[in-house]
């Protein structure tokens, strides 16, 4: 997602969680995107543990921060 990409990136370098980005945006990544179950952009997806504990469509700005202090 252009608009939220930016603010992404930023809080990449000070959140106390490890933040990456996969972009899949590309047609020839369909595979990865239905193994993953990823329908929306952006999709984001919190790992704990090695396993997903939780994911969003879209962006909501309480969760994600949250995800960002956890």
């Amino acid at each position: 997602c252009k608009s939220f990409g930016p603010k992404f990136h930023a809080d990449a370098d000070s959140a106390s969680s490890v933040l990456c980005t996969v972009d899949v945006d590309d047609e020839g990544l369909r595979p990865l995107m239905e193994k993953h179950k990823v329908n929306a952009m952006p999709t984001l997806v919190l790992i704990k543990d090695g396993a997903e504990a939780d994911r969003m469509e879209g962006v909501n700005q309480t969760k994600y921060a949250a995800w960002c202090k956890a």
